[in-house]
């Protein structure tokens, strides 16, 4: 016999290599036009195509070798024959005959008898089997250690038995139909992986147990569950192998990767549809995407591509891809043409390249583009106000900036046309104000997108059009701000007065005063503090100089010590921020000055509240100094402000349809800089401390403590916290106006949450007991059930269900026994827990209990279970949910009327009584912003407008909108903008629309 070199299989085999190029190029192609086909298919469907095209791929070579190798007839006759019967003919046919019997028939084109431009192949025949052997083997070998790697971290990891991760992965698991999941800790891994396939297992890091949220915890669960439940373990063996068979060609590795992406799509999205948390998973999947890898055949966390990940979790779509196709594809057609017809191997078919993906910063750029296309669009505030579009432009060109699209946003930039405003009267032209503003906004923008030398000669036009003294409107308009600062004086020393502050029109002016108009006098103080925040924001000093020698030389002649204060203060932090520190320090010590000198009374108390609310960004101590001296309210506001500032604010959303608007701890604020909060946080907590009231003791220490948690501080805030005092409700009678008994156990609950996100449970084990103590000692019923929906919500946040259950068994029979609208609140808030922890039967069980007037309450609850259902893939058993949410929707007669000079918004660190009805404005709002969502749970069609209370319509379509950019992306929310008649009302949803967009890219 032949050696193996020789043989016909060996020979076959040769050939099989080189027709696999052109066929792998050819299955890449097609795969790479249905990948675009597909562009708005479901992440499934995706992953089924991506599948198929490499089952495709890995069968084909043992079908190609089936076509290739069939040895012909008379190759064992003339093996068998002995030597002698050789006989020897004249003819020349019977060498070659010979010669051939010994070869595989190959297909006609491929024969020995092929034209001589394929000779050259016969040489590299007896070479690539070996080729393809040996790489097979040395990727086989590779996969083989990562199969001894996946061992040994199963014998050496630590399985979790019991505790609060192992439950929840238990629960989480029941939720996907999964009987069984097996949980270790692994301290050799960074990121979570699922190892196994017989007997699959999640691995944790070690760190996920002590140093991750119970959010993060869940999600991470949540992602290796959905691996399991999708059998991908073992399609990611399969994977592996058909790269050890293929590992020559490009559309092997292509395809895998398509595979993982459209694999990881499908678990990413059923994470966010389960957790409905965007942000926070691609900051984690960001978070992990430096750990380590896992073993070959383990399926991580952080499977690449990561940064494509992230950008379909947020967006929560794949991006449009254009059919035409890229210089690869073009080159790997022609090339599969080529060899398919000449059987000419050497292609080096390229995986297509990836198409850009549309992101926040193309929708927005489609919003741009549909807001300067509309028509004139007049401002309902005022008779003869600037084109709103500008204003809309100049709002979107700011988001596409935070998004980083600074070629979008300078040509959105381009889309706002201002005229002429040299020659204006600032004094009583307010359209020319408000486009000033526009234009100092536009400045800043060109600025920060590079145009640095653009905005420079935009800033020099502002102020010299604002720093242009006029000596006779200059008086006027300090006759006016000394009036207005004389009326806020007046208005804090006589703290009982309910009544707001609220316009400048509501000044007590004389006719003498004319011809300034209040309303403007306003609007060019906004323009100048605008202008100077822009300037220093930029550390352009030497731009700010004329507008604070402009207003330098108007507070020097109106002799009112308040204006001075206010703004030498004001200016002095403005250009210590800006660079030029000696000047700022200069006017800080003037303003200083005139608070000392001040008599003792309102007066100086307002003074000194003034002075330190402006210098704590520059001059903490000082503004401490000051804030110690003021009366308890005042010091409580300077305190406040002062913590505000050293913060910035979480997304969360502090208006509340279910009646109760818990601010305990102020959970919307979070630290800008750790150390800086943890440093300033003490000392005004010190300062608080001495505060006489006990109520604004108790929630300015709430919210310090809060923040020190979250700072890192956990010695300051146990501190913090125990000083906060046992206030009562029984001793506050009267219309409820915060929470009493209750700050105290939810502060604790607070802290507990902040230290189980750091990782340290046994701190937060501790926190938790405190609270469930005080918790358990308080005897006013509602404050009692505040601190228990607190409680349970953060038990419930850091994984321990079984406490949070607890708390929910002895909550809701006592909200049960509450008065109404008391009753049907605490439920709504108690059911939502409830969801989470165990499930929809029991949840809707608290929801039937919840009453059906006005509906605000129950229709809440009963989307939530919707939501919870269509997320858990049963969209038809959460339709009669939302239908029953929609019923509780409808209008009544007994809905309360509209109250005259009732306001509709709610400030964010006020307080709902949760024992008043709702007012009418906040019922119609919710319901018209409630609609549109619940209508598309619930399957039905489209609404008549004319039916929602009026006002309200703007709210619905702004609703409409934004659920249609869930569902179908930006042509959808465009296309259903388009529809609304009213341009000014489409302007208002189209702007939403844009702030939404910003708001949920920068995870606000």
């Amino acid at each position: 016999m032949s050696p193996l070199p020789n043989s016909p299989a060996w020979t076959a085999l040769g050939w099989t290599f080189l027709h696999m190029l052109w066929i792998g190029a050819a299955i890449g192609l097609a795969a790479s036009i249905a990948r675009r086909l597909l562009r708005r298919a479901a992440a499934e469907a995706r992953h089924a195509a991506a599948l198929a095209s490499l089952v495709l791929l890995t069968v084909a070579p043992f079908g190609t070798f089936a076509v290739v190798h069939v040895p012909a007839p008379a190759a064992t006759a003339a093996i068998a024959d002995p030597p002698a019967a050789r006989v020897p003919t004249p003819s020349r046919a019977a060498p070659r005959a010979a010669v051939t019997a010994r070869r595989p028939w190959i297909a006609p084109a491929s024969k020995p008898e092929s034209p001589n431009r394929l000779r050259f192949l016969d040489a590299w025949i007896p070479v690539l089997p070996g080729v393809w052997l040996v790489g097979s083997a040395l990727t086989l070998a590779w996969l083989a250690t990562g199969l001894a790697g996946v061992g040994r971290l199963r014998r050496e990891a630590l399985p979790l038995e019991a505790g609060p991760v192992v439950e929840r992965a238990r629960a989480l698991a029941r939720s996907l139909g999964i009987a069984r999941v097996a949980v270790a800790a692994c301290d050799r891994i960074a990121a979570p992986v699922l190892i196994g396939v017989v007997r699959p297992m999640i691995l944790l890091p070690t760190a996920a147990l002590t140093g991750w949220s119970p959010e993060q915890l869940e999600m991470a669960l949540l992602h290796e569950l959905a691996h399991l439940r999708r059998r991908d373990n073992l399609v990611g063996l399969f994977q592996k192998l058909a790269e050890a068979l293929l590992f020559f060609h490009p559309t092997t590795w292509w395809l895998s990767a398509w595979v993982r992406l459209e694999r990881e799509t499908c678990c990413d999205r059923l994470v966010v549809a389960r957790t409905d948390r965007p942000r926070a998973y691609a900051e984690l999947l960001a978070a992990l995407a430096a750990a380590r890898p896992a073993p070959a055949p383990a399926l991580s966390l952080t499977e690449r591509p990561i940064t494509t990940r992230i950008r379909r979790i947020l967006l929560k779509e794949d991006p449009p891809m254009t059919m035409k196709p890229t210089a690869p594809e073009a080159l790997a057609l022609a090339a599969a043409t080529l060899l398919a017809a000449a059987l000419v191997l050497p292609t080096r078919a390229q995986p297509p390249a990836e198409q850009p993906k549309a992101d926040v910063r193309t929708d927005l750029q489609r919003i741009a583009e549909a807001v300067a296309a509309l028509p004139d669009v007049p401002n309902p505030g005022g008779p003869t106000p600037p084109d709103e579009r500008i204003v809309a432009l100049t709002q979107i060109a700011r988001k596409q900036l935070d998004q980083g699209d600074r070629a979008g946003a300078l040509k959105t930039l381009n889309g706002v046309k201002i005229g002429p405003l040299a020659g204006k009267d600032l004094s009583r032209d307010l359209v020319a104000v408000m486009n000033l503003g526009i234009l100092i906004e536009s400045a800043a923008i060109r600025y920060d997108a590079g145009e640095v030398e653009t905005a420079r000669a935009q800033f020099r036009q502002v102020v010299e059009l604002v720093a242009k003294p006029d000596p006779a409107a200059d008086a006027a308009m300090m006759r006016v701000l000394t009036k207005l600062f004389d009326a806020i004086s007046a208005k804090q020393s006589v703290p009982e007065d309910p009544r707001p502050l609220q316009r400048m029109s509501d000044l007590p002016l004389e006719p003498g005063d004319e011809p300034v108009d209040p309303e403007l006098v306003g609007m060019k103080l906004e323009i100048l503090g605008q202008l100077l925040e822009s300037l220093a924001d930029r550390r352009e000093f030497e731009a700010m100089r004329p507008v604070v020698a402009y207003v330098v030389g108007l507070v020097g002649p109106s002799h009112s010590p308040a204006v001075t204060v206010n703004l030498d203060s004001f200016m002095g932090v403005k250009l210590i921020r800006a660079g030029d520190e000696p000047a700022g320090r200069e006017l800080i010590a003037r303003a200083r000055k005139l608070v000392d000198e001040a008599p003792a009374g309102e007066s100086k108390t307002f003074l000194a509240r003034t002075l330190a609310r402006s210098i704590a960004e520059v001059d903490l101590d000082a503004a401490l100094e000051l804030a110690a001296t003021l009366p308890p309210r005042r010091r409580d506001a300077a305190l406040r402000d002062m913590i505000e500032g050293l913060c910035s604010f979480d997304p969360i959303d502090w208006t509340d349809a279910s009646g109760i608007k818990i601010v305990i701890g102020d959970p919307a604020l979070r630290p800008k800089d750790d150390a800086a909060a943890r440093a300033a946080l003490a000392k005004i907590a010190a300062v608080a401390k001495g505060t006489d009231e006990p109520v604004l003791r108790a929630r300015t220490l709430a919210a310090a403590a809060h923040l020190q948690a979250r700072a890192g501080d956990v010695a300051g805030a146990l501190a913090t916290v125990e000083a906060i005092p046992d206030i009562r409700r029984v001793e506050h009678p009267g219309p409820n106006d915060g929470f009493y008994d209750s700050v105290k156990p939810a502060t604790f609950a607070l802290i507990a949450w902040r230290r189980s996100q750091a990782g340290d449970e046994a701190g937060a084990d501790a926190a938790f007991a405190r609270s469930k103590e005080l918790t358990a000692a308080v005897a006013h019923d509602a404050e009692r059930l505040i601190a228990e929906i607190v409680l349970a919500q953060k038990l419930e946040a850091t994984g321990r269900g079984d406490e949070a259950n607890a708390m929910l068994a002895d909550a809701l029979p006592r909200a049960l026994e509450q008065p109404e609208p008391r009753r049907s609140r605490m439920l709504e808030r108690l059911a939502q827990v409830q969801l989470r922890t165990s499930g929809v039967a029991e949840a809707a069980r608290t929801v039937d209990a919840i009453r059906d007037e006005p509906g605000l309450e129950k229709a809440r609850a009963l989307r939530s279970l919707a939501v919870r259902l269509r997320d858990d893939g049963d969209p038809e058993a959460a339709r009669p949910y939302a239908r029953r949410a929609l019923a509780c929707l409808q209008p009544r007669p007994s809905d309360p009327g509209p109250i005259a000079g009732q306001s509709v918004g709610v400030m964010r660190n006020g307080f709902l009584d949760y024992d008043q009805e709702t007012p009418f404005h906040p019922i119609s709002a919710q319901r018209a912003s409630l609609l549109p969502g619940i209508r598309r749970l619930a399957g039905e069609p489209d609404m008549d407008t004319s039916t929602i209370s009026p006002g309200m319509e703007v709210n619905y379509h702004v609703s409409k909108v934004h659920a249609a950019f869930q569902g179908d992306g930006i042509e959808g929310a465009l296309k259903t903008a388009e529809a609304i008649d009213s341009p000014a009302t489409r302007l208002v949803v189209l702007q939403n629309l844009a702030y939404s967009l910003g708001f949920e890219a920068d995870g606000l």
